[in-house]
């Protein structure tokens, strides 16, 4: 059992020895994502499109003026064993892929 950590288009990959310690991990990490406040580096604009659990949004990056898609995924919608699954398999497939938005 464990997760991913992804910034800067660099992963890295945490594995727990039981589901304790995974929880305890899983809740500092949450924590330290809520803390982030993506509109004080983007500014959030058109939705693009949208699936079950996630919206995807034009943002432009307020430093550079650069256009990226974000994507932001419900987490209430999802259930927990589901949640870690997903978000693994996303941030293994977007740190493999070079997207360009046109």
């Amino acid at each position: 059992m464990g997760f991913t950590v992804t910034q800067c288009c660099k992963s890295f990959t945490f594995f727990c020895q039981n589901k304790e310690s995974y929880d305890k991990w899983y809740s500092a990490m949450k924590k330290v994502a809520i803390l982030s406040k993506l509109d004080s580096d983007y500014a959030i604009g058109e939705l693009l499109g949208k699936g079950n659990y996630a919206k995807v949004h034009l943002a432009t990056k307020y430093a550079d003026n650069k256009e990226y898609a974000i994507k932001s995924m419900a987490k209430e919608k999802m259930h927990q064993h589901m949640r870690s699954l997903v978000f693994y398999t996303e941030s293994m497939l977007m740190t493999t892929i070079d997207w360009t938005y046109e």
